[in-house]
């Protein structure tokens, strides 16, 4: 188990990349009631079409073949869980982490193309590991190196068909996205109640139940003649009907922190009961769900869940379009980090 992730966490100042106003706004700054409210306040119209549906009896084979197909979890990437460890430490220095990274020799391509592309905007290029990690800080090549890590788990290794892999790499992003803004939206908090790196945990795993559940869909109807038809909308309504159980079993088998397995089972829970791990769900929850409304056809209940979360966390108007903001700017590492 990732034991560390338990500790309490100490109060420590954001740092200069999150841009997400001061908490302490007036009432009077914050949302009017309605989903309304919450449209214009994203510059986003409420849909009127419904959702995809996901045809239940598909939904009910496909978690009957994960059960018969375990394997397809996976394990959990050591490079990455070791990478967050080492954050936690406060005697971490860059050449410690280079030298980590530098075990994995795809993973050190990557954080340098990355470092020189998206994050370093120095005139100087960027030519090892350590220092990247000098430049850009232990927290950022952290995040950046643990997603890389973990991107294995959103690989669909058997997929033949193209729809599969444009939905892996869709997930990833979604994930990764979710993992960085959450991770922000956490160390911005003035409570200190989550630490940047359960959200950040719990963010990047909140959906790896749809990742599991397109890799069992394409190991056991990868053959065109077996496969039905099916739009990316509906394979995703498929995914979605399936990620939440799909997932714990996962958290379960990796023996993750309850407060990322939480997350992984609540966050689509309208008015879950309070509990020592609510603020982590709503914060995944509500990057999540801005993430989703500029990528996914728009529904009514992903407007509710940014309106749920964000009235538990207190956000004002301006906190929540500078985390949208964020939310978007996140994306484009997040895409950067999947090419």
């Amino acid at each position: 188990m990732v034991a560390w992730l338990e500790r309490k966490p100490t109060p420590s100042s954001p740092p200069s990349s999150v841009r997400i106003p001061a908490f302490g706004s007036p009432e009077s700054e914050y949302l009017a009631p309605g989903l309304g409210s919450i449209a214009d306040i994203l510059q986003l119209k409420l849909p009127e079409q419904k959702p995809e549906v996901a045809d239940g009896d598909l939904a009910a084979w496909l978690l009957s073949e994960f059960s018969a197909t375990s394997p397809e979890i996976g394990t959990l990437p050591d490079v990455a869980v070791r990478l967050l460890e080492m954050e936690n430490k406060p005697d971490t220095g860059p050449a410690e982490m280079a030298e980590l990274i530098a075990i994995d020799p795809a993973l050190t391509i990557a954080v340098l193309r990355v470092a020189n592309t998206v994050v370093n905007r120095a005139t100087n290029r960027v030519t090892s590991v350590k220092e990247a990690v000098a430049r850009l800080g232990i927290r950022q090549v952290s995040r950046i190196g643990s997603a890389l890590a973990m991107k294995t788990l959103f690989e669909s290794r058997n997929a033949l068909h193209a729809d599969d892999r444009a939905m892996a790499i869709e997930l990833f992003i979604h994930s990764t996205t979710t993992a960085l803004a959450s991770s922000a939206l956490a160390l911005s908090m003035p409570t200190g109640k989550v630490r940047a790196e359960q959200a950040f945990l719990g963010g990047l795993l909140h959906d790896v139940g749809m990742a599991i559940g397109l890799r069992v869909l394409a190991s056991t109807l990868g053959t065109k003649s077996a496969r039905p038809e099916m739009t990316q909308d509906e394979l995703y309504a498929l995914l979605e009907e399936v990620h939440v159980e799909i997932g714990a079993a996962a958290h379960s088998a990796w023996n993750l922190p309850e407060s990322a397995s939480k997350v992984c089972a609540e966050h689509h829970i309208r008015d879950a009961p309070a509990s020592e791990h609510s603020q982590v769900v709503h914060i995944v929850r509500l990057c999540s769900a801005l993430h989703l409304l500029r990528t996914r056809p728009m529904t009514i209940a992903r407007f509710a869940e940014v309106d749920e979360s964000a009235r538990f966390l207190k956000l004002g108007r301006v906190q929540l379009q500078a985390l949208d903001t964020e939310v978007r700017r996140f994306t484009s590492l997040a895409t950067e980090l999947a090419s």
